[in-house]
């Protein structure tokens, strides 16, 4: 089975979740046709959290131009 596209997820204290290519395996398979996103975001469960009011998240797209 290809589990290139099954989504990893840990759930820990810091949530850490994947799915696909990373950005270093995405640029050896696609070359120059990559363009790699960063952002920055506050989940909704912080939103209502005092003690994580100042916190946000990070998130990272790779993407295949093509």
């Amino acid at each position: 089975m290809n589990y290139k596209n099954v989504a990893t997820t840990v759930f820990t204290p810091l949530e850490y979740g994947c799915i696909g290519y990373s950005e270093e395996d995405a640029i050896a398979e696609f070359k120059d046709n990559v363009k790699v996103y960063h952002g920055l975001f506050k989940p909704l469960e912080w939103s209502f959290s005092d003690e994580r009011s100042e916190d946000y998240g990070f998130t990272k797209l790779v993407v295949d131009k093509s």
